[in-house]
């Protein structure tokens, strides 16, 4: 008699409750309920729960054998603590993360802190360093190269200038970049990169081959036309032969035709290192295209500052 009134008493718990197993039960209420509908899953479990506990208020313990009343206040015990656990939970907020990302490459240099524009000085500090010593070990002091990355340490030892490194994402250990055995990332190109990055920072492009290059680009990319290795060369030196159609949209330097390919070279493999220029085609005769990168708009309004 005293199961029968108990399963009489508890059936309409037992319908929501006991329908399976209850692991089951509550396994898929964790698993499927939606944050959306939080409220609702809640006050649905509260109400199972007050009526479960109402049916066994309304029992004496003694109708129970013991090891069913153990079994319904363990079951009663779990929903409690589940229902508990949803309330914990922290809300999901349906507001959109109003954090930005910069839209500027000024606005990226401002991102950084302190603490990550001294850990980018560090880099270049080493990286240099690391040339140095493996210059020295190679041709000896007094020569050219040493002259070149003492004056590359001047235009980078500054706070700015390493902005510009973390903004354009470009890791200082280009500098030892192995290309082939013995030889490593040109150190003119490292120069050029160095001027660059200066005049992102202060707003003056100082070398002639690097502005003369620079500035064609974009008028270049304005009448529509590739820019090409040859192109380049033309920049670097007016003594290089290149169609009127073209020469009409570039800026020339005045260096010899001999020295325009090396010139032109690590002036292109510089804006490369930048993320400036992307390069396609032969290595003999490749075209350079301007990214659509932000740093590409920082240089264009450095470049034309002064005609705006």
């Amino acid at each position: 008699m005293a199961r029968k009134s108990v399963s009489k008493k508890l059936a309409p718990v037992a319908a929501v409750v006991l329908e399976g197993s209850f692991a089951q039960h509550v396994s898929d209420f964790t698993d499927h309920m939606r944050y959306e509908d939080r409220a609702a899953s809640l006050a649905q479990t509260f109400a199972v729960t007050d009526e479960l506990d109402a049916a066994l208020a309304s029992l004496s313990m003694s109708d129970l054998d013991d090891t069913e009343a153990q079994v319904l206040s363990a079951e009663a015990d779990l929903l409690q603590e589940q229902a508990e656990e949803v309330h914990e939970e922290p809300a999901v907020s349906d507001e959109p993360d109003t954090a930005e990302e910069p839209k500027t490459f000024a606005e990226a240099m401002r991102a950084f802190d302190d603490a990550a524009v001294q850990s980018m000085t560090l880099s270049i500090t080493a990286s240099i360093n690391a040339r140095e010593s493996f210059e020295l070990a190679k041709k000896g002091a007094g020569h050219n190269i040493q002259k070149t990355l003492n004056k590359v340490r001047k235009q980078l030892m500054w706070k700015d200038t390493s902005r510009v490194m973390l903004a354009a994402n470009v890791d200082p250990s280009f500098i030892n970049r192995t290309l082939h055995d013995g030889s490593r990332y040109n150190v003119y190109a490292i120069d050029k990169v160095a001027d660059a990055v200066k005049a992102l920072a202060d707003g003056v492009v100082s070398n002639a081959i690097n502005r003369a290059c620079m500035v064609s680009l974009f008028q270049m990319r304005k009448a529509g036309l590739p820019f090409t290795g040859e192109v380049a060369k033309a920049c670097a030196s007016d003594k290089h032969h290149i169609d009127l159609a073209i020469r009409k949209h570039l800026v020339r330097h005045t260096v010899s035709a001999g020295t325009a390919p090396t010139q032109a070279s690590s002036t292109m493999q510089a804006l490369e290192t930048l993320g400036i220029v992307k390069r396609e085609g032969s290595s003999r005769n490749p075209t350079f295209t301007l990214t659509d990168s932000p740093i590409v708009q920082r240089l264009e309004e450095v470049l034309f500052a002064r005609a705006a």
